[in-house]
Parts: C-alpha cells; sequence; structure tokens
C-alpha cells in the first residue's frame, strides 16, 4: 500500500456538492496486522489516534477515528460504506442507511442498502450480521457454521486468531471476505485478506442562514 494513498484517505477532504447539503467523509481507518482490536477501536477514541490526520506522522501502528462516532445521533447521518482495500483497490464494499441508527446497530441486515458482493441482500439467510459479531469476528456477515470446512459467509473483521485454517494466513486484525461466483465457503473458495477497512458516512450538514 503506498503512503500517497493512504494520506489521501486519512487527511479526509471533503467536497460538497452545489446540488446537495450531504458529503461523505471517512470516520474510521483501520490496518492490518497492528496487534490492534478493530472492535475496541470502533467504540472507544481512546484506543486510536484521531482523524483526520497525517499518515506520515502516526504510520498504522494505531487505528483511526473521528469523534464524530461519538457524536453519531446528532451528526445527521445519512448512509454508511463500509469499504475493504487491498493494494490501493477496493475489493469489497457494502453501503447502509443511517438514519435513526446508532455508532453500533447501522450495521445489520435490516439497513443493508447495496454492496459490491452478487448474491447478498436483505432477504438473503445469514447467522450473523453485527459489529459485535461472534467471539472474535467481529462487523460479521456470515450465512452458516457447519465446521471450518463448512462454514460460508461474506465478510468480517477477525480481531484474534481462532481455530480455524482460513483464520490463519496472516497477522492481526484481519480483514476477510469471500470472492464473487462463488459458494462462499471460507475453506474451499479461500478466504481473501484485504490491508485496510474506511468505514465512511454521509452527512447532511446543517444550513447556515
Amino acid at each position: 500500500m503506498t503512503r500517497l494513498f493512504l494520506i489521501i484517505v486519512v487527511v479526509c477532504v471533503v467536497v460538497q456538492t452545489v446540488s446537495s447539503n450531504k458529503v461523505w467523509f471517512p470516520v474510521f481507518v483501520a490496518f492490518e496486522g497492528n496487534g490492534k482490536s478493530v472492535y475496541d477501536a470502533w467504540r472507544s477514541q481512546s484506543e486510536c489516534n484521531p482523524l483526520p490526520t497525517s499518515f506520515r506522522t502516526v504510520g498504522s501502528q494505531r487505528h483511526l477515528r473521528n469523534s464524530v462516532v461519538d457524536g453519531w445521533n446528532n451528526a445527521n447521518i445519512r448512509m454508511v460504506k463500509v469499504e475493504f482495500f487491498k493494494n490501493n483497490q477496493v475489493v469489497a464494499w457494502m453501503t447502509f442507511n443511517g438514519r435513526n441508527t446508532d455508532k453500533m446497530n447501522w450495521f445489520s441486515k435490516s439497513n443493508l442498502a447495496q454492496s459490491s458482493f452478487n448474491d447478498l441482500g436483505s432477504c438473503s439467510t445469514f447467522n450473523y450480521f453485527s459489529i459485535a459479531g461472534d467471539h472474535q469476528r467481529k462487523f460479521y456477515v456470515n450465512q452458516n457454521y457447519g465446521g471450518c470446512a463448512k462454514d460460508q459467509g461474506w465478510m468480517y473483521v477477525l480481531d484474534q486468531i481462532r481455530g480455524c485454517p482460513y483464520e490463519r494466513i496472516g497477522s492481526i486484525p484481519m480483514f476477510l471476505y469471500t470472492k464473487n461466483f462463488t459458494d462462499r465457503n471460507w475453506t474451499r473458495n479461500m478466504a481473501q485478506p484485504a490491508d485496510m477497512m474506511v468505514i465512511s458516512v454521509l452527512a447532511e450538514l446543517s444550513r447556515v442562514g
């Protein structure tokens, strides 16, 4: 991942269109392999470096978080986007309705709007779809369990190494996803690791005057 790309992401330049009072901006950036819990970082500013910031200054030893997350209920958030990046490219993403949500419940099947996955929708079958997930599997969108060889799902954050072979392909935290046009089996179709997760929000700015 190039330093230039990360600087562009974390500096958080916001462009407002003439026809809209809404803007997209990143509120959370998490890095693979730094040993820091993504779940704890999302819940607490004390676990993160502030965002916006310069990557040159802070590096990737800690995740980055904007204080907007703590003021979620008063931030006029309309949509939320989760993206996994690998080698500077978006490899998986989901968007969610952010209206009338808080910082923990927006990530749900009922709020799902769109995604990069060809077979994922609010009517799909899930055994988990939440930020809290299951044990150390966070931001977890999973279809079913059946023992490691039969587990199937779409994407999640692994905060600690667990027992399944497909979860031993890198250092924690890991951002895992499955490719399109497969049966979503984590073992047979190989869990794919991303190197960065970005959460952005579409917020409506207060009108002045």
